[in-house]
């Protein structure tokens, strides 16, 4: 199972990273830029993105992994409340205002897992020839 995470503050990366291991077992996590370091593969297919930024940023990045691939859940976090009609437009698996309950995330999670595609799948990556 593979995770990304859009996120700018860091503890609540490592919450979500936490919980994400916790929940799924065996997971490859991801950290978006600018909020991460190094190359995050744009052309993958995810099985649960959470994007936990605001405005305008977090509203284009749904879309494109709502346009882009179909099967992923999709959890919002956000700290403006006028986006939750858009996390129904775009028809995210969860939404929630910050602050928000630690609980409720880690049940959202837990009820996501089974809808994602390739949850009991673990991709080892090829190396790379002449490695």
């Amino acid at each position: 199972m593979d995770a990304l995470i859009y996120t700018k503050d860091q503890k609540e990366y490592e919450m979500l990273v936490q919980i994400l291991q916790e929940e799924a077992r065996v997971i490859d996590i991801w950290r978006a830029k600018p909020e991460g370091f190094g190359h995050v593969p744009m052309d993958y297919e995810y099985d649960l993105v959470i994007v936990g930024i605001d405005g305008e940023e977090a509203k284009e990045t749904i879309q494109y992994w709502k346009k882009t691939y179909a099967d992923v859940q999709l959890i919002w976090i956000s700290s403006d409340r006028k986006q939750i009609e858009d996390a129904f437009r775009y028809h995210c698996w969860d939404y929630f205002d910050r602050p928000y309950n630690k609980e409720e995330i880690r049940k959202s999670i837990r009820n996501a897992i089974p809808k994602c595609p390739k949850r009991n799948i673990w991709h080892l990556r090829p190396k790379a020839a002449g490695k």
